[in-house]
């Protein structure tokens, strides 16, 4: 799901400098006042190769053999740091969220270390105490290492290749692959946020859509968790024991019209916390049907999930595009002349004198699934939304129908995905 609307994007007006091993906290980086003349201006999401080019410090790694001589990077430690004004409202939580940094991090937040964050592809959310939120302006301190010894797991080294890069969640091809530098993405390389929450939050949230086999009828299950804390929030009301939120779905058509929405009621004590989990199911008659590029439209519904108060305000909300498609992989059962014609007969993966396995099947009809391998666009991680839609729209306008993410690089994002589903693509996810 999206970020919701009580996350706040930290994109702007951050910096990075670099010591060596250690020396970061000796120089004080991690305090509030800190500041070193030599630092960087870097916009998050962003690696450290990719703000050292933008500011003109490093060569371009794509050059000739340039990116041979960067293995230098992975020596130091990087603080990335950045100051963020808070206007506190009583009883509200703050946190910091991170979506990915790569490879360990270590979070400071006003001079008071709040948590460490390790493995690349690890997303996680850490509380700020209350007593150290100032009024104002605060300080986000980062200090951010690569993997140890990440230099020496590339080509031409004493150790084995991969002996470093498979001892923890990385994408593989950062530390060298037949098509892709040694360029070790050190950094916040997936966006960062504050979040404001109130004494009911969404926690976990999942949807996915299903479809009956006759396919007139599309559902929308979803799995949510509600996290409340109300120690401090109703202290001094009336009516203490309990509190009542109400947790809402609507589906809108394509054309924007709600054509379902469904609503549960969640009783929370007023002075406890904990999580609530909870499950709606979304039922539309007639669906619009999601089809493959060439093969028809691609009409996407929006799913809204907002929390409220019992009297109807808003606390909280979120969505996404969702679609509704039937998609099998059946059994061929062609004749032998098309299987010599094919001559996928004799493939490992098939018995021998059996038929190509396998047939793509969408909504019903069969799909000759035309596909290509797609890897990373950036070995310095600069995924921005041009680029992506770019990519992607030359996927569309060649007429393919499958693109398989190649499970040595990297989980897309979001936007990745939903322009998948906008231009017909599917997607076929390696992990």
């Amino acid at each position: 799901m999206k970020p919701s609307n009580a996350c706040r994007l930290l994109s702007d007006n951050w910096k990075i400098v670099q010591f060596d091993f250690n020396k970061g906290l000796e120089a004080g980086a991690y305090k509030k006042n800190f500041y070193n003349a030599e630092s960087l201006n870097a916009r998050i999401p962003q690696t450290v190769p990719s703000i050292l080019f933008a500011n003109g410090k490093i060569a371009d790694p794509y050059f000739a053999d340039n990116v041979l001589t960067l293995d230098w990077i992975e020596k130091k430690e990087w603080w990335f740091y950045t100051d963020i004004i808070i206007n506190r409202k009583p009883g509200r939580k703050y946190s910091i969220f991170f979506e990915g940094i790569n490879y360990r991090a270590e979070i400071w937040f006003n001079s008071v270390q709040i948590g460490i964050l390790e493995g690349m592809f690890n997303s996680s959310e850490f509380s700020i105490p209350e007593e150290i939120i100032a009024k104002g302006q605060n300080r986000l301190s980062l200090r951010l290492r690569s993997q140890e010894n990440s230099w020496e797991d590339q080509p031409a080294r004493d150790i084995s290749r991969g002996t470093i890069r498979t001892q923890g969640t990385v994408a593989q091809f950062s530390y060298y692959w037949n098509w892709a530098p040694h360029l070790i993405p050190i950094g916040i390389w997936r966006p960062v946020y504050l979040r404001e929450k109130s004494y009911a939050s969404l926690g976990s949230l999942d949807a996915s859509t299903g479809i009956s086999s006759n396919l007139k009828t599309g559902n929308v299950n979803i799995k949510c968790s509600i996290i409340y804390n109300t120690h401090s929030f109703f202290a001094g009301k009336k009516n203490k024991s309990s509190r009542r939120v109400i947790l809402c779905g609507d589906l809108k058509n394509p054309s924007g019209k709600i054509v379902c929405s469904k609503a549960v009621n969640i009783n929370i004590p007023a002075a406890g916390s904990g999580i609530k989990n909870c499950r709606l199911k979304i039922s539309v008659k007639n669906p619009k049907l999601w089809w493959p590029n060439g093969y028809g439209d691609q009409p996407l519904y929006k799913l809204e999930i907002k929390l409220a108060e019992s009297g109807g305000k808003p606390i909280e909300s979120t969505g996404r595009s969702m679609a509704f498609r039937e998609i099998k992989l059946i059994r061929n059962t062609d004749s032998a002349a098309v299987q010599a014609l094919s001559g996928q007969s004799n493939r490992m993966w098939s018995i021998k004198g059996d038929p190509y396995p396998w047939t793509l099947v969408v909504n019903k009809k069969r799909i000759f699934a035309k596909g290509v391998n797609i890897v990373p666009f950036d070995s310095m991680y600069n995924f921005t939304s041009e680029r992506y839609r770019r990519i992607l729209e030359l996927a569309r306008d060649s007429h393919l129908i499958v693109l398989r993410v190649w499970g040595g690089g990297i989980t897309e994002n979001d936007e990745f995905y939903d322009l998948c589903d906008k231009y017909g693509l599917l997607v076929w996810q390696e992990f």
